[in-house]
């Protein structure tokens, strides 16, 4: 298990009273047989995570199983240093966010919404030309 989300926890009426609703997500860098097994060998090995994991044994209700090959991405070693790189060739003005740069995660890429956003406040207002001119170059 790469990571689960307590869906019943983020939202209210995802599951009936007295059940959680969680999913969970596998794959990450395990070779693609791992993740090329039949529904059922899956579930099984998923269950078992989460029994060692939880304490959970309890049968699932339902479940249901989504592929995505290859949509789950994977930083190679170097990459905060090549973003670095990309990021200082970017003409001034210019910035850059999202999961292909600091983590891709929604919470990651929340944070760096903000902070391209505080970084483009402060280039907007460095570029002011004086009082009497307000505005940008």
């Amino acid at each position: 298990i790469d990571g689960m989300t307590w869906t019943t926890s983020k939202w209210k009426n995802r599951a009936p009273a007295g059940y959680v609703l969680i999913r969970l997500f596998f794959g990450g860098q395990r070779p693609r047989s791992k993740i090329e097994v039949s529904d059922d060998l899956l579930v099984n090995g998923l269950r078992e995570e989460i029994r060692a994991i939880l304490g959970i044994t309890a049968q699932p209700l339902f479940h249901r199983i989504y592929r995505w090959l290859d949509g789950y991405p994977q930083y190679d070693v170097g990459h905060i240093e090549r973003v670095a790189q990309i990021e200082a060739a970017l003409p001034k003005g210019i910035f850059v966010a999202g999961s292909s740069y600091k983590g891709v995660g929604v919470p990651d890429c929340v944070r760096q919404g903000k902070d391209t956003a505080q970084h483009v406040v402060e280039y907007l207002t460095n570029k002011v030309t004086s009082p009497m001119h307000p505005g940008v170059d």
